[in-house]
């Protein structure tokens, strides 16, 4: 879930996306039993130059890294790129200083290009809401057929479900919106 808010009340639990790349770096380095230096040879073999110190400081959070350095590492480590920047279940990453979002959605949006949409506390009455979903559901037909083009069979399917999940979540929230109009009638 997309959570939008001011810098002061940021949890604990939000992490940079550097923080979560130093993290998931020394898990997947540790996961393929590789050593500092083993993953710094590596890196240089594929021509990005890298010491088993900087791997070091990457780790601890004490030296940034580029974007060629970050897809080397991800390549190095046979891993997807993606992974790296992943936060670990039950982590919220911090895309801005004032908007975050969970491991599932961010995984979502950086495959797909998809935010989690929600409504501001002013749209939360029905209009809102049926804002809300159609939006969800033109991302998601925007992203289908992105994936379609690219022949990503994978996200067809996988978009597919979501568009499915998306219509019968807008038809529980109808069903209870008649229920609860009865119910007060």
């Amino acid at each position: 879930m997309t959570e939008r808010i001011e810098t002061d009340e940021r949890t604990e639990r939000w992490r940079r996306p550097s923080e979560v790349f130093a993290v998931r770096l020394r898990e997947m380095r540790n996961e393929r039993g590789r050593t500092l230096e083993q993953l710094a040879a590596r890196v240089n073999e594929m021509g990005v130059p890298m010491t088993k110190t900087a791997v070091l400081r990457i780790e601890k959070g004490e030296r940034g890294i580029s974007l060629d350095e970050a897809v080397a590492f991800a390549a190095a480590l046979n891993v997807v790129f993606a992974s790296l920047l992943s936060p670990p279940e039950g982590e919220v990453i911090a895309v801005t200083d004032k908007m975050a979002m969970n491991g599932e959605r961010f995984r979502e949006w950086l495959r797909y290009g998809l935010w989690d949409w929600q409504p501001a506390p002013d749209e939360a009455h029905d209009e809102g809401r049926a804002n809300f979903h159609r939006s969800r559901l033109a991302a998601l037909a925007r992203a289908m057929a992105e994936a379609h083009d690219a022949q990503d069979w994978g996200g067809v399917t996988y978009l597919d479900e979501q568009i499915r999940q998306e219509v019968k979540r807008r038809e529980r929230e109808l069903a209870q919106q008649t229920q609860e109009a009865s119910d007060a009638s």
